[in-house]
């Protein structure tokens, strides 16, 4: 079984959150699945991750997990009756919610796109591709987003317009999950689901987006500490409202701390700084800035 995700330039894993999503389900879980990167092209826009078994593609994240589960890499095997219809009411709030809202800070905001997103998503295209492939997909993902509320789509809403209706409630969405969550380490039972992978993949673009190039010190920060003050601004208000809520942000630092400890130092001092030709992680991972898909590894 073999899952083909977007590479990414600069960092061990991809920021898109649908890779991000099966990436972190599929760590969960424990499961040992080959993985694969690919670059971006013209025809790949919403493509990925891709899930081959038996000669067969599977598309789109619902598709996946459905399969995974299928094959005995699911995590709600033994969910009660009310904790099943909990998990699909989250996962269609994130998806109507927080989703959309990310996609429009990644591909819509100017500022973020031109120094993040189109770094992550396309830093390893040759110059010629880097001419057409990103104005595809931003396009492509913009438009993905503004279809992705029935408001947007009746009303002549400017674009900022539709910016901020979507952040609007992408917060009110933060904090409903923040009120679910509490004090509990994950969201539906006491074992992980899908409802965790979705979480943590969305959160996983703006924290990082923070680390590179906000000022705040979240990483530092306990927030198992019922004596710490967590009053600080991001550098966007999606971000600051996310570090508002101390339970989210020591969920988020458990599963990265559980399930990825590899990646941590790129929260913790940003990546460009311990990114460096001579790092042991950019030597240990060199092959996703110039291979396309011919190498890949097993995540355990």
């Amino acid at each position: 079984m073999d899952l083909t995700i977007l590479s990414a330039p600069d960092e061990l894993l991809p920021c898109d959150p649908n890779c991000l999503l099966i990436l972190c389900y599929i760590r969960l879980k424990e499961a040992r699945i080959n993985i694969k990167v690919k670059l971006p092209d013209h025809s790949s826009v919403g493509e990925f991750p891709v899930l081959n078994h038996d000669s067969k593609d599977y598309h789109g994240i619902p598709v996946i997990l459905t399969y995974l589960r299928k094959e005995n890499y699911g995590l709600e095997y033994d969910l009660s009756d009310t904790e099943g219809v909990q998990l699909c009411a989250l996962i269609s709030t994130i998806d109507r919610r927080l989703a959309p809202a990310v996609d429009w800070f990644l591909w819509a905001d100017d500022s973020v796109y031109a120094k993040f997103t189109r770094k992550m998503y396309f830093g390893s295209l040759r110059f010629f591709q880097q001419l057409y492939i990103p104005h595809i997909w931003r396009n492509r993902q913009i438009n993905k987003a503004k279809s992705s509320q029935l408001i947007t789509c009746l009303k002549n809403m400017s674009e900022s317009e539709i910016g901020e209706h979507l952040y609007s409630l992408a917060k009110l969405c933060i904090t409903s999950l923040s009120y679910i969550l509490g004090e509990n380490t994950f969201f539906v039972g006491d074992r992980p689901t899908a409802v965790d992978a979705y979480v943590f993949a969305f959160m996983w673009p703006l924290l990082m987006y923070e680390s590179q190039h906000g000022d705040s010190n979240w990483w530092d920060v306990d927030y198992k500490s019922s004596s710490t003050k967590y009053v600080q601004s991001g550098s966007h208000q999606l971000i600051t409202h996310l570090l508002q809520c101390p339970n989210l942000m020591r969920f988020f630092k458990h599963i990265l701390s559980k399930y990825f400890s590899k990646h941590i130092k790129c929260f913790r001092n940003g990546i460009n700084h311990i990114l460096s030709p001579s790092s042991s992680i950019f030597q240990e991972f060199n092959y996703l800035r110039h291979s396309a898909s011919s190498t890949s590894e097993y995540f355990t």
